[in-house]
Parts: structure tokens; C-alpha cells; sequence
């Protein structure tokens, strides 16, 4: 398994999925820059006729450039991080660490960011839907962008941002025991035992993510899982790790997983400082990836 690309960079092959993805992402690269650019012309544009207009243009300019960066973070940059988000951590209850692997801090900041500019904008939109020059009449314009933006604003940003709170501080990314997988979110923890989970699919959902497919045993909540997990569409939710929002390359995450997975006799060194070292050297067998590339093209 080629480890190291041309640049010297740590490079791990992609499955086709991500590899897909990430080729479409690098592509319309300068049309989505284009795209900001637009608006933000356009808000210049009618700075002086329509002031409140060219708010709202620019605020919209805000919203969509933080969409676009934490798309290129979770995608294209996700590729160059490496291997330094890896470490080790000890989970309540043992007296023994083991690998784990923490949120991007780039991530974190740029999604909280959005929530917190989406929120503001979509709030802040009644004060100047007057001006608005498409709206037919004050009532319409209400309709039209308030109506539609504040709802997905309510939808998606308010309970993020309530999450945010509640666990700021706390820990997010994923976690490799001998026995089983921690995942924390947003929105808690939930541990996924190795005896249950009967593959591990890449897949995408805000960018490359790692699906867990598991027995029916798992849609039971166990003892230390957020008291969320007690809600069966939460416990499908925490299935799906968005290994573009780690710390590292998403595929050490996932190689990772599927190794430990596809060899339990080799899970007894997740208590010791041989599981962190195989990933950190990213010493995986090359039968791995030919596996996984011929699965994912049949």
C-alpha cells in the first residue's frame, strides 16, 4: 500500500466513493469562488440604490463562502492532515488508554461559525425585507425569504447550536477499545462493540464518512451512551461517522476500523501503545485496499 505521495506527503489510497467526491470537489473549485464572488458583487453592486438588499446579498455571500469552506475542509484539505490528531485517551471506567482521534479544530470553528452567522442572518431578515426589490410587496418578501431561510435556520442551526453549548468542552471524534468502537458527536456519545458491527461502508454525507452496518443487537442502548441513543432515528444517526471532520486523513480512520474489524486477534493492542503506533504508521495490509477496490466498482 503506497504510503507516501511525491510531495512526501502521507497519502493512503481513497475508497472509490471518497475518490469520486473528491475529484468532483477539486473540479468546480473556481465555480463555487465564482459563486461568492457574485454575490458579493452584487451586494456592492446595490450598496447605494437598495442598502438593504446588498445586506442581504452579503450576508447570503457569508453564508455560502463558510458553506464552501467547510466543504473544502472536510474534502480536499482532508486529505493532507495526516496523522499528528492521533492520540491516546483513557475512557471512564478503565484504567488503561486507547487510540483516539479528535475533531479538526479548523472544522469545529468553521461549523460553529456558520451556524452562528446562519442564525443571525435568517433573524436579522425581517428588519430590512422592505427593500427588497423582487418582493412585490412587504408581505411577500416575508414569505418568500424569511419564510424559507428562518425555517431551515430552526430546523437545523438552533438545536446545533443548543449541542454546541451543552457540550463545549467535551470530547468529539472517535475512539478504538479492544472491544468496540466510541463515537461523539454533536449531540453525545454511543459505543458500537465489535461483535456487532458487520461491516464498515464508506460513504457520503457531508463529505467522507465511515457507515457502520450493524445487527439488530445494536439498536439497544447501553450503558454510558447519551440519553439521545434511548431514540432509535439518533442510534441509526450515530452509526455514520463524518471521518472528513477528523483530525487526520478520513481513510486512516477508515483502514483503521476495517482492519480491527477483519482481524480480532489483533484488537488486544488497542490497550496498549501498538494500536496507536499501527495507525500512526498506517500499517495496514495492501490486501485491504485491493479488497475494498474491487467491492466498491462491482
Amino acid at each position: 500500500m503506497d504510503k507516501h505521495s511525491s510531495d512526501g506527503q502521507l497519502d493512503l489510497p481513497w475508497p472509490y466513493a471518497w475518490e469520486v467526491a473528491h475529484r468532483k470537489t477539486s473540479s468546480l473549485r473556481l465555480a463555487r469562488v465564482a459563486t461568492v464572488i457574485f454575490l458579493a458583487v452584487t451586494a456592492l453592486i446595490y450598496v447605494t440604490r437598495y442598502p438593504s438588499f446588498a445586506i442581504f446579498m452579503l450576508g447570503l455571500a457569508t453564508v455560502v463562502g463558510l458553506l464552501l469552506l467547510k466543504g473544502h475542509l472536510v474534502t480536499l484539505a482532508a486529505r493532507r492532515k495526516g496523522v499528528l490528531g492521533i492520540s491516546r485517551a483513557t475512557i471512564s471506567g478503565r484504567d488503561f488508554s486507547i487510540p483516539y482521534v479528535v475533531f479538526s479544530r479548523a472544522v469545529t470553528y468553521t461549523e460553529t461559525t456558520l451556524s452562528i452567522v446562519t442564525f443571525i442572518y435568517a433573524a436579522t431578515l425581517p428588519l430590512y425585507m422592505d427593500d427588497i426589490p423582487f418582493a412585490s410587496t412587504h408581505w411577500t418578501g416575508r414569505h418568500l425569504v424569511v419564510g424559507l431561510i428562518a425555517s431551515l435556520a430552526a430546523i437545523y442551526v438552533v438545536p446545533f447550536l443548543v449541542a454546541r453549548v451543552a457540550r463545549w468542552r467535551q470530547p468529539l471524534g472517535i475512539a478504538l477499545a479492544p472491544e468496540g468502537v466510541y463515537h461523539w458527536s454533536w449531540f453525545g456519545r454511543r459505543f458500537l462493540p465489535w461483535d456487532d458491527i458487520t461491516e464498515a461502508r464508506p460513504v457520503l454525507n457531508y463529505g467522507p464518512s465511515i457507515k457502520l452496518i450493524c445487527r439488530d443487537s445494536i439498536w439497544t442502548s447501553r450503558p454510558g451512551d447519551s440519553a439521545l441513543c434511548w431514540f432509535g432515528f439518533f442510534r441509526r444517526y450515530m452509526c455514520t461517522i463524518h471521518a472528513g471532520y477528523l483530525a487526520v486523513d478520513p481513510a486512516i480512520a477508515y483502514y483503521g476500523i476495517l482492519f480491527y474489524l477483519k482481524n480480532p486477534d489483533h484488537r488486544h493492542e488497542l490497550a496498549t501503545d501498538a494500536g496507536v503506533e499501527r495507525l500512526r504508521r498506517m500499517d495496514f495490509p495492501p490486501s485491504l485496499a485491493e479488497e475494498l477496490s474491487d467491492s466498491a466498482k462491482a
